[in-house]
């Protein structure tokens, strides 16, 4: 008796259909419709122009499917052979949101999820998403939640900063502003101080509030502080400019020398002092139109050599000369 390998029932139409017995090969023509229950098992299968297969189905051994078949359904369908696809297309996963998954604890399943927009995997840690290109990691919401807080964190403490060198920035220019500093001079409350210490109170406050300048305790000029610096005037004749403002002018021409006095060059108390260096001849005092000239018996004279004149600013256009 020839025994089948498999129970075939199939619901679709077909004139030729082979099973294959332990024995030989059987081919069996029918000519009229063939109508059973949906289950098909099978050691060995190849399966060409098929449909539907649906209920219950379990292909065992080497499968191949040659041809798109449509719809393979039911709920247990196992396939527990090597699978192989010649079709061209693609395979179609189940897929659903992040609530619809499966309830159970069998690692190795696959599916897409809809909710995440990933493809994921059942493991033994439970669902895990696919890296499927090097742009698409794996969310790590304890990580963000993390890396959220700890910037949060970070504003918080750099605003306190902030807040904190501002107050401390106001306090040292009220502390150690010039205004401050002197004050304290006048109380006394320097009294012990180091000069050094009061060096540094000065460095701290606003260059703007530092008024006291060497170049400005006596009118503008010079001769209290340091002596007047030393210019020299190789002409025979030379008009003051506002430059000699408190210099010590040095005429060293070998002939007779002519300065003239301008008007509206020097502020009010400026003052020079003239030698003429250069010969034992005469250095005479010329004003200019509109400028007067006071000196000893009207003289705009001096007849040696290094005899020194002083010459003092009264108003923008009068000069005292002190020598003659």
């Amino acid at each position: 008796m020839t025994q089948l390998f498999a129970n075939v029932s199939l619901a679709n139409t077909f004139n030729t259909w082979l099973v294959r017995s332990n024995q030989l090969i059987e081919y069996i023509n029918k000519s009229a419709n063939t109508t059973g229950i949906a289950n098909l098992r099978s050691a060995n299968l190849t399966i060409t122009n098929i449909s539907t297969i649906s209920g219950p189905t379990t292909i065992s051994g080497n499968t191949t499917w040659s041809s798109p078949t449509k719809t393979i359904s039911g709920s247990n369908t196992i396939i527990s052979s090597n699978v192989t696809f010649t079709t061209t297309g693609a395979i179609k996963l189940p897929a659903g949101t992040t609530a619809q998954r499966a309830l159970h604890s069998s690692v190795g399943h696959f599916r897409y999820n809809t909710t995440l927009s990933r493809f994921e995997g059942y493991t033994n840690l439970g669902w895990k998403g696919l890296v499927v290109n090097s742009a698409i990691y794996v969310t790590n919401t304890t990580f963000q939640s993390a890396l959220a807080n700890t910037n949060t964190r970070i504003t918080t403490l750099d605003n306190t900063r902030k807040s904190n060198l501002a107050n401390t920035n106001l306090y040292i220019a009220t502390k150690y502003s010039v205004s401050n500093v002197e004050a304290k001079f006048v109380s006394n409350t320097y009294a012990q101080a180091t000069f050094s210490t009061l060096l540094t109170a000065l460095d701290k406050a606003s260059a703007s509030e530092q008024t006291i300048q060497p170049s400005t305790v006596v009118a503008n000029t010079f001769i209290a502080q340091q002596g007047a610096p030393i210019k020299t005037v190789s002409s025979n004749t030379y008009t003051l400019i506002a430059s000699d403002n408190g210099k010590y002018l040095r005429m060293s021409n070998t002939g007779g020398v002519t300065i003239t006095l301008p008007g509206n060059v020097f502020p009010v108390g400026a003052e020079l002092i003239i030698v003429h260096s250069g010969g034992n001849t005469t250095m005479t005092f010329a004003n200019a139109a509109g400028v007067t000239l006071n000196s000893l018996g009207g003289s705009k004279i001096i007849y040696y050599q290094y005899s020194p004149a002083t010459l003092k600013v009264i108003s923008s256009t009068e000069y005292d000369l002190a020598g003659v």
